[in-house]
């Protein structure tokens, strides 16, 4: 069964918290990210996205309807979920500003197949 967005974000929650981080939920809703996470007083912008499996069997996230084109990052981090994973991966903020007028984006096949093998030695 596919995840609703809403049950993706609150497991970025948990995937963050696991790691011994602590979770900043904004009161306000923004465009930019949904939540903050802080470990060892370092803060980051997360933007949590379901990935989607293309039929060329590759996996794409598609950034917020920002209307502009961005020139910096509006996230720190995009935590994407896997459905067929059942696992996030982590991607850097900056991971559209390469094709700032693309809306979609694949996750480079590396980070991938690293999940792979996270959950092989498990």
């Amino acid at each position: 069964m596919s995840l609703t967005w809403q049950a993706a974000e609150a497991l970025g929650y948990a995937y963050y918290i696991q790691k011994g981080y602590r979770v900043f939920i904004p009161m306000i809703e923004t465009k930019d990210y949904d939540f903050v996470v802080e470990f060892k007083n370092k803060f980051s912008r997360v933007n949590v996205k379901k990935a989607h499996l293309t039929n060329g069997g590759s996996y794409v996230i598609s950034r917020s309807g920002a209307s502009t084109t961005p020139t910096a990052p509006v996230a720190d981090v995009y935590l994407a979920y896997l459905d067929e994973y059942q696992s996030f991966v982590e991607v850097s903020g900056n991971f559209f500003l390469k094709y700032p007028t693309s809306k979609i984006r694949a996750i480079p096949k590396e980070v991938i197949d690293e999940i792979c093998k996270k959950q092989n030695k498990g």
